[in-house]
């Protein structure tokens, strides 16, 4: 919380909003001022701090100390990122860190804070073309002759993780297919369109 009565500690709301308690208790593992608190799935908490010089762990659901994980210096927020090193933010900035606390890559130079990982709207777009009008075709690309019917498949898959209600679609070739077509793509769920043209 960083002033008060609970400066050293990480306070507990329910989902209305209500103080509950403590969740870590003040000085908890030498906890001073903690700074961003980072949830790792069915694991633990992660917990930086503007005053003490290591990312702390603590019980999922006891909130008790269980280890410094890193030794850094003052940073704000942190996030584990898939390769198992660590994302942080200092006011110099965004740094990707190992378990040694070692530099491994600075992603931004300006002052940062918080780190949350964001759900945004993803489209993943798959273009094939065959002679078959019936079916998508395996492959993008073919060799015919002139004056020949060649079918295109647009496979559209829902990458993220919110339902998509309205679609555009504008091909090279073929020019505006799609423009705020109405239709609910719900995450992880595929939709293809179909054109027949003639090549010249």
């Amino acid at each position: 919380m960083g002033v008060g009565g609970n400066a050293d500690a990480i306070a507990g709301f329910d989902t209305n909003g209500n103080y509950l308690d403590s969740f870590v208790v003040n000085s908890s593992g030498d906890l001073a001022a903690p700074f961003d608190v980072y949830q790792r799935a069915r694991t633990d908490w992660l917990v930086s701090s503007i005053n003490i010089n290591h990312v702390k762990s603590y019980g999922l659901v006891t909130g008790n100390y269980i280890a410094d994980l890193v030794t850094i210096s003052s940073y704000r927020g942190v996030y584990e990122l898939p390769s198992g090193n660590l994302l942080t933010s200092t006011a110099d900035g965004v740094f990707e860190i190992d378990r040694d606390s070692s530099i491994v890559a600075a992603k931004h130079n300006v002052s940062s804070r918080f780190i949350e990982f964001a759900h945004l709207p993803g489209i993943q777009l798959k273009k094939t073309v065959g002679t078959d009008a019936s079916v998508c075709a395996p492959t993008a690309a073919i060799a015919v002759g002139t004056s020949t019917a060649v079918t295109y498949c647009f496979e559209v898959t829902n990458m993220g993780l919110t339902t998509l209600t309205r679609h555009a679609l504008t091909d090279s070739y073929l020019g505006v297919m799609l423009d705020g077509f109405p239709f609910t793509l719900t995450p992880g769920a595929s939709i293809f369109l179909t054109q027949t043209a003639v090549l010249t």
